[in-house]
């Protein structure tokens, strides 16, 4: 969470330089990764062995291996994540838990 939060802050900041405006950027971790495989990542260290990933393959027009290629943001944004895959998503699921248990939520 704040790994994106500070790639689009960098972003904002460098919308006055030149070349910058109008361009499109991904922000990512440059290795693609399958829907499975982060869902994996999601539930084993969250000890959720109880749930179980449905796949029922029946999207049309649905592009199997889906990626975009980060690379203009190290190079025109001078940016890179600082944080590992796992580990940003581990952040984001215990902030999530404890977002939810907090009184009036």
């Amino acid at each position: 969470m704040k790994e994106a939060a500070d790639a689009y802050m960098t972003l904002a900041r460098a919308l006055e330089c030149d070349g910058i405006p109008g361009q499109a950027f991904n922000i990512g971790y440059e290795e693609p990764v399958s829907v499975i495989a982060l869902v994996i990542e999601i539930l084993q260290p969250n000890e959720r062995e109880d749930l179980k990933p449905d796949i029922q393959n029946t999207a049309v027009g649905e592009i199997r291996a889906q990626y975009l290629p980060s690379e203009k943001v190290p190079t025109m944004l001078q940016w890179a994540p600082t944080y590992e895959r796992k580990n940003s998503l581990q952040e984001t699921i215990d902030w999530g838990c404890r977002y939810l248990q907090e009184p009036g939520t």
